[in-house]
This record gives C-alpha cells, sequence and structure tokens, in this order.
C-alpha cells in the first residue's frame, strides 16, 4: 500500500516561495514530476496552511490530473464529520446536485473554514462523481472521549480502530511531547493523556474511512 503526501513551502523569500519540496530527498522538484508520481499511491494526502490561496490551487491542480487520470474513487476531506457521512451520500444521489448543497448536508463550518478555498474541490468531485468522505471526529466526540476516554466511541469501536492494541510507552512519550509542543507548553500535564487518546481517536477514525475506500 503506498501512500504519498505533498507540501508547499511558504516563504517571503521570492527564490522559494511557490516551491514542491519532496521531503523523502530533501529537494525540490517539478509540478509535472510530482503529478507523475503521485498516480501510482493509493491514498495522496494534500495538507495546507488554511488561509494560504496558493495551497489550496495546488491542490486543486493535483485533484483534477488524479480524476483526469481515472485515479481517483473518492475525495475525503477532515471539514466534514463522520456523523455527517448518510446526509452528504444522500445529497449525492441526488440529480444535479451542487458543491454548495454537499456543503450544507455535510454540516460545513462556513466560519470555521473558508469555503471558497475548499469549493473548488467539492465541485470537482460532484462533477466526477466521486464518493465524498467525511473523515473527522467531530468536536463533540472529542469533549466526550477527553472526558471518557475511549470508551465514548461507542461498544466494541476502540477494539475495532484497534486502539487497545499497539501502543507502547514510547509512542505515548513521543504523542504527548507533540502535544505539548503544539501548545506551546502551555497545556497542563494533568491533561496530556486525554488529550493523548483524542489525538489517537482521531487519526484512528480518519484512517479507518480511508481504509473502508
Amino acid at each position: 500500500m503506498a501512500c504519498a503526501s505533498i507540501g508547499l513551502t511558504k516563504s517571503s523569500s521570492q527564490s522559494s516561495a511557490g516551491q514542491i519540496h519532496d521531503v523523502r530527498h530533501n529537494t525540490s522538484i517539478s509540478k509535472d514530476a510530482l503529478l507523475r508520481e503521485l498516480v501510482s499511491a493509493d491514498f495522496v494526502l494534500l495538507g495546507e496552511v488554511h488561509d494560504n490561496p496558493e495551497h489550496h490551487q495546488m491542490q486543486l491542480e493535483v485533484l483534477r490530473s488524479l480524476v483526469a487520470q481515472g485515479r481517483m474513487r473518492a475525495l475525503a476531506m477532515e471539514q466534514f464529520d463522520r456523523e455527517f457521512q448518510p446526509a452528504i451520500d444522500a445529497a449525492l444521489a441526488q440529480a444535479g446536485m451542487s458543491a454548495d448543497a454537499v456543503a450544507d448536508a455535510g454540516g460545513f463550518d462556513r466560519k470555521g473554514w473558508s469555503w471558497p478555498f475548499y469549493a473548488p474541490l467539492v465541485a470537482t468531485a460532484v462533477d466526477a462523481r466521486l464518493s465524498i468522505v467525511a473523515i473527522n471526529l467531530s468536536r463533540q466526540r472529542a469533549r466526550e472521549i477527553a472526558r471518557l476516554g475511549f470508551a465514548a466511541l461507542g461498544p466494541g469501536v476502540a477494539e475495532a480502530l484497534a486502539l487497545e492494541r499497539h501502543w507502547t510507552a514510547a509512542q505515548q512519550a513521543i504523542q504527548m511531547r507533540e502535544i505539548d509542543e503544539g501548545h506551546c507548553g502551555k497545556m497542563p500535564s494533568s491533561a496530556m493523556p486525554r488529550m493523548v487518546d483524542v489525538q489517537r481517536a482521531r487519526d484512528a477514525t480518519m484512517a479507518d474511512a480511508l481504509l473502508r475506500q
């Protein structure tokens, strides 16, 4: 199983702005070379600085390229919570469905996310008749996990997601350090274990949704 991710450098330097960086080989690559490489991947993970229009434009170019080559089955988005999947599926099943209607069905947070950046991605998926997959763990469910642990996911879910297995003390320490650094050292140490649970549950939920495709 192959997985590819891409990143655009964000820099005030005229010489580096807009370059595509291959982190495996620590070098810059051309857009054409990137698109050729992505064709062989089972999953293509596209991240962005959320308010950077250049990043969003590159995402759109990648998506359209993969669609044109017949390599896309689904567009998975963290902007949609898992609970909205049935509503998204129902919306996509209707003739003449628009990207805006899909966003409404999926509970897209237009205040938290800038819809004009994401609308072209959803429109491309709608036009290509791709599945649109909600992969995010909802904020409400995250709060419940922070309070109750993995039991908040429901009976058997933690086991199905392998959350109770294959986790070491070393991995726990790494995740705690990442969360601490991400919160500038301001997170109380007493809250850290539950924060790790939330992050693990979110990651596992996303991975499970992708694998189901």
